[in-house]
């Protein structure tokens, strides 16, 4: 007990000047401050978190039907119908970026002036097409007359077009490859384009295959 007076009378004799009851609450005042900043800090930090977690989140979802978008052709295009035509007859329905064959063809075997194909859509009026060789034609069996279009043609929907290796010339030359390019139109504007690219590896068995541009 005595002890314990001896301290408190001890205590009690401490004075402190203004000056430094001053500095002690400055002291006591900056680690408050420094406290409420270090929370400001975190809440903070926390908050640029949870917002650019919503914002991946958001990307996720909404990602994957633009990048889709672009490997879609446009919506009147998928319209587009192109079938070509077995050595027997039977169609043989068209697939973007799917080859197919084409035929084969000699002056002395065909029983058709060309290949075959039928190109068809329900959105457009015209389909204009461009031979890089061959040439395009049509023909209209039984009376079998054929009409020899340029290298540039505009043809209905719906029509079918043949395309010959058998190019003009003297001695006339077989075109073992081809590109025809499609453009349809819709009042007058563009709507859609394609394009057939047809090769042979030996002038006689020809195949196809057409892809959207």
């Amino acid at each position: 007990m005595a002890f314990q007076d001896n301290y408190v009378s001890q205590m009690n004799t401490i004075k402190l000047d203004d000056k430094t009851k001053e500095k002690m609450l400055q002291n006591v005042l900056s680690v408050s401050t420094a406290s409420q900043k270090h929370r400001f800090t975190v809440q903070k930090r926390f908050a640029v978190i949870a917002a650019a977690c919503f914002l991946i989140m958001l990307i996720a979802l909404a990602a994957p039907p633009f990048l889709n978008h672009k490997e879609q052709p446009p919506r009147l295009v998928q319209s587009l119908i192109l079938t070509a035509y077995a050595a027997d007859g039977s169609p043989i329905p068209v697939k973007p970026n799917v080859e197919f064959p084409f035929g084969r063809f000699s002056t002395l075997m065909s029983n058709a002036p060309g290949f075959p194909i039928m190109i068809d859509s329900k959105g457009a009026d015209s389909v204009r097409l461009h031979a890089s060789s061959g040439r395009l034609l049509l023909w209209a069996p039984p009376d079998s007359k054929v009409t020899f279009l340029d290298s540039d043609a505009t043809i209905v929907p719906g029509n079918t077009v043949y395309w010959s290796p058998l190019e003009e010339g003297n001695p006339p030359k077989f075109a073992v490859k081809s590109t025809i390019e499609l453009k349809l139109y819709h009042n007058g504007s563009i709507v859609g384009s394609g394009k057939i690219e047809i090769n042979s590896e030996n002038g006689v068995d020809y195949k196809a295959k057409f892809t959207y541009n």
